[in-house]
């Protein structure tokens, strides 16, 4: 859930039951999300090619794509490798994952603020500069803060370090239209 794209996402959400050639089918997915643009996506998520070999199955992720794809939906299978990605992606998320809940003190809402009014990208060291000129340690988390509330992102693969190529996003809406 450290996606700065994802407006919004639930585990295990609903069911879906739906027949194919007469055969009763009983869907659960694994996860759904909306992203920023509006898609929303439904996602199986499995570890490896093989288990889409189990008998039935694939019947119903293409019964499931078929419905996404009336639905307006997008249906996506990714596999446990493309979420865990590299190491720099787990250190990346565990770091942003931490500062979820930073309390900012109203300068540095101040200077997060006019950064992002003079700034649609940026280095991960101009933003730390600007927000915490003084220490790089609490510039850092600030910008973790920020990435992990989904107002910048960056490619979690890479290692941090000053160069890291910031792109800064514009405020989530507050209603997600995948909830009631």
């Amino acid at each position: 859930d450290i996606n700065g794209n994802v407006v919004d996402w639930q585990a295990h959400p609903f069911k879906f039951e739906f027949q194919v050639d007469g055969r009763a089918i009983t869907y659960y997915p694994d996860h759904v999300r909306q992203l920023r643009d509006g898609t929303i996506e439904l996602i199986e998520v499995k570890a490896s090619l093989a288990d889409l070999r189990k008998t039935g199955y694939l019947v119903k992720m293409l019964g499931m794509q078929e419905i996404c794809r009336r639905m307006g939906w997008r249906f996506c299978i990714i596999y446990h490798a493309e979420i865990y990605g590299t190491h720099a992606r787990v250190d990346n998320v565990e770091a942003l994952f931490s500062r979820r809940f930073l309390k900012l003190t109203r300068s540095e809402q101040y200077d997060v603020q006019r950064f992002f009014s003079k700034n649609e990208t940026a280095s991960w060291g101009e933003m730390r500069d600007a927000v915490s000129p003084n220490d790089t340690v609490r510039g850092d988390a600030v910008i973790e803060c920020m990435a992990a509330l989904g107002r910048v992102t960056f490619d979690l693969d890479e290692r941090v370090d000053a160069h890291t190529l910031l792109t800064i996003l514009p405020p989530l809406p507050s209603h997600s239209a995948m909830r009631l």
